[in-house]
């Protein structure tokens, strides 16, 4: 497995595109000139170009962008003009609030179309290489489910077992496997009240100070029932990520909602369920306590600023509750932070791909120009540039490219004990 975005947010910014030299007539976000690693798209054939890449894109110089009407409000992702700049919205604005006068930009931000569909395109493109790699040389024998979507119990808990209020923080401290490449997910969050209510989770680290993510829920359930959410994007547990140091402990936590009590799941959360009461809920609590301990606690008021990390002296570990909350996870084999460790490696095939890809599209684009400066280049020269000429022994970029997938070649044996549990002779990279 792999997380797909989170290598592409990496990979785009291995290599960058190289600002136009007359910005006054064509210019590219700053964001886009950055290069990890020192190479630029425009050195992989002279042909691409920002001009030539910009003969593809919509026509957005002749584009109409409606003006700022100080009368009307806004939904995120609106586009409009105002002191003769552009401007996207982040969020839905009220009435009102001019975009020039916005200076800290909490609901406007400037903006580029052609540096957006750039971006756009640079990062499919991307994609498409990361996905082409991983399917055909990585995916066999990595992509292993080490447990599929376990809940940590089965039974609600009692509408008479409700957790008495307190102005507190309140949640799950959870330790993952000690494995490098083996990734915990929460698929699913269910909540369990004695009446509807708002819950903001907050998925903390105890090495980082602010959030990794927050989770708006609406719990809706007027009867007391457990109510399951499924999240758009998994929370993801590494033992080693970008986001995280090595080891450490996982929480998920809320501060408690005096509108409603959490229905709790009265057990003994220090130890293994009664397999006599339940063997459904110890079968599942056997499947998933091999890759992640759960340890129920709280914090009290004055101890805790929403949002914050806290002072981990002053969690207090609540075994007889779990606060109305229950998970379901899943534990995988994920070469994700891996691939990120090692992105320099993916440099020269992403500037090729992406090069190829460009310059296909020259061939099969009917309206593209692809020089706006000098005299156009026939289809049938480009398609040569990209597949060569075997008859002749010519070999095209798309050729060059194909050496660049075959050189870059992981060895993943060993990566971790769990997931492939055998030598590892680390990377091999080969000439091409």
């Amino acid at each position: 497995m792999i997380r797909i975005n989170s290598i592409i947010d990496t990979l785009c910014g291995l290599i960058g595109w190289r600002q136009a030299y007359d910005t006054s007539t064509l210019a590219i976000a700053e964001s886009l000139t950055k290069s990890e690693s020192g190479l630029y798209y425009q050195d992989s054939h002279p042909l691409l170009t920002l001009t030539n890449v910009a003969s593809l894109a919509p026509d957005f110089a002749n584009t109409h962008w409606r003006d700022y009407d100080a009368n009307e409000g806004y939904k995120e992702g609106n586009v409009v003009k105002s002191d003769e700049k552009l401007y996207k919205a982040k969020q839905n604005v009220p009435a009102g609030i001019n975009p020039a006068d916005d200076t800290e930009h909490v609901y406007w931000a400037t903006t580029s179309p052609f540096s957006e569909w750039l971006e756009a395109k640079t990062r499919a493109y991307v994609q498409k290489a990361v996905t082409r790699y991983y399917n055909e040389r990585m995916a066999k024998g990595t992509a292993r489910s080490l447990l599929e979507s376990k809940t940590l119990f089965d039974q609600a808990g009692r509408l008479m077992d409700t957790e008495a209020y307190g102005h507190k923080l309140v949640g799950m401290e959870i330790v993952p496997v000690r494995s490098n490449g083996v990734v915990t997910q929460i698929d699913k969050i269910g909540l369990q009240f004695n009446a509807p209510c708002s819950v903001t989770l907050y998925l903390m680290h105890s090495s980082q100070s602010t959030p990794l993510r927050v989770v708006e829920l609406q719990y809706t359930k007027s009867g007391g029932s457990l109510q399951w959410f499924t999240l758009e994007e998994p929370l993801y547990l590494s033992y080693l990520s970008g986001d995280t140091d090595a080891g450490g402990s996982y929480y998920l936590v809320y501060e408690q909602n005096v509108n409603a009590l959490a229905v709790i799941k009265n057990r003994d959360w220090s130890a293994a369920p009664c397999n006599a009461c339940s063997r459904t809920e110890y079968s599942s609590y056997l499947a998933w306590s091999k890759w992640l301990e759960v340890h129920p606690f709280e914090v009290v008021d004055g101890a805790y600023t929403v949002g914050e990390m806290w002072d981990l002296e002053d969690n207090s570990y609540t075994y007889k509750s779990n606060h109305g909350i229950n998970l379901s996870v899943s534990v995988v084999c994920d070469l994700t932070d891996f691939i990120v460790k090692h992105r320099l490696e993916f440099a020269d095939l992403i500037l090729k791909s992406v090069a190829v890809d460009f310059l296909r599209e020259f061939v099969y684009n009917p309206n593209v120009r692809t020089n706006r400066n000098s005299l156009n280049v026939s289809k049938p020269d480009l398609m040569m540039q990209l597949d060569g000429n075997p008859e002749f022994g010519r070999v095209g970029l798309s050729a060059e490219l194909d050496k660049a997938y075959k050189a870059l070649n992981f060895n993943f044996a060993g990566i971790n004990r769990v997931c492939q549990p055998c030598n590892n002779h680390g990377i091999r990279y080969t000439t091409t």
